[in-house]
C-alpha cells in the first residue's frame, strides 16, 4: 500500500482529499471556518489560521420562505434603485425574470418578490418613491383609487 500524503484541494466550492476517498485507519480533522478536511496530525488550517475539529457540526435544513409580488417594472434603473433601498433596510426580496429583460426588453418584466412577513414593511418604503412611468404596478389595490 502506497503512503500518499492527503492535502486539501478545492472541489465544488469546498475542500476535499485529493484522493476523493478516506483510507481506513486514519482520523481525519476539519477546519471549522473553510470546511477543508486534513489527516490526523494537522492541527491548524494552513488558509484560515484556527484550529482544526474532529466533526463539523451539521448544516441546519434550508427553511422554505414564500413570497409576495409587489412591483413589476421594465426599467433596469428602478430594478437598481429598489435593490439599493431594500439592501439598505435589510429585506428578504429577489427580482423574478430580471434576467429577461435583456432578452426581450419591454415584454418581460421584472417582478419584485418580498418575503411574505416583510410586504408591509417594504411597501412603506417604497410607497413614494417617484419610479419611471414605464410598467409600474406598485399595489392592485391602490391602482383602483
Amino acid at each position: 500500500m502506497h503512503n500518499l500524503p492527503l492535502v486539501p484541494t478545492q472541489k465544488a466550492g469546498r475542500h476535499s482529499l485529493s484522493l476523493g476517498h478516506q483510507r481506513k485507519g486514519y482520523k481525519y480533522m476539519f477546519c471549522p471556518e473553510c470546511k477543508s478536511e486534513f489527516r490526523d496530525g494537522i492541527k491548524k488550517c494552513p488558509e484560515c489560521m484556527v484550529g482544526l475539529i474532529e466533526e463539523l457540526p451539521k448544516e441546519p435544513k434550508p427553511e422554505y420562505v414564500d413570497y409576495e409580488e409587489i412591483l413589476a417594472t421594465n426599467n433596469p434603473a428602478d430594478v437598481a434603485f429598489l435593490k439599493s433601498i431594500l439592501d439598505s433596510e435589510e429585506i428578504t426580496y429577489f427580482f423574478k425574470g430580471e434576467n429577461f429583460q435583456n432578452v426581450q426588453p419591454l415584454v418581460d418584466t421584472a417582478r419584485l418578490m418580498i418575503r411574505t412577513d416583510q410586504v408591509e414593511i417594504a411597501k412603506e418604503l417604497i410607497k413614494d418613491l417617484k419610479l419611471s412611468y414605464m410598467g409600474i404596478n406598485v399595489d392592485k389595490e391602490s391602482t383602483s383609487e
